[in-house]
């Protein structure tokens, strides 16, 4: 009896390893989904001509616990402090201040703080082609990264199993 309840822990810890590897890694998926989603928004706000911190309040103001929400609050909090020079300033350290939070690997990462060009630029028709230049991006590296998911779910998954069966057969 206690061999096969020690079996059933070292198989749903195997189990529960796996899944939090898989969540982990859709949570990186919803984040660019995120910013895809923010990208798609701020365009949106470009074409109506509204103003940039109307947006970023309004943005602020609307119900979410994701990371992203977060971090365009924390934005939008700085930009009232005087001691920034441009919204490039501001993205820079608020986006540095949650880098541990968004596990994005050097690339995602990269583009995430390019993204911060467009809180610098001033003009309607360069903004809004750098805001479709970084959702084409993100919506390269989203692919990307579910591609290697894909791949990866598809080893991952079977020799976890593979291992916790064979941990069993050497306990028995």
């Amino acid at each position: 009896m206690i061999r096969i309840i020690g079996m059933g822990c070292i198989l749903g810890g195997a189990l529960g390893t796996v899944v939090m590897w898989y969540e982990k890694r859709r949570c990186k998926i919803r984040r660019m989904e995120e910013v895809i989603d923010f990208l798609r928004r701020m365009e949106s706000a470009v074409e109506c001509h509204t103003p940039l911190i109307d947006f970023l309040r309004e943005y602020q103001a609307r119900e979410g616990d994701f990371l992203f929400h977060e971090t365009i609050c924390n934005m939008t909090n700085e930009i009232g402090k005087s001691k920034w020079a441009t919204g490039e300033d501001i993205w820079e350290y608020v986006t540095n201040q949650c880098k541990s939070k968004w596990d994005f690997d050097g690339e995602q990462w990269e583009e995430l703080r390019r993204m911060g060009r467009i809180f610098g630029m001033r003009g309607s028709a360069e903004l809004l082609e750098l805001i479709s230049l970084e959702k084409d991006n993100f919506r390269r590296l989203m692919i990307s990264e579910q591609g290697r998911l894909s791949g990866q779910r598809r080893v991952v998954m079977p020799v976890g199993m593979l291992v916790s069966v064979m941990v069993i057969l050497l306990l028995l």
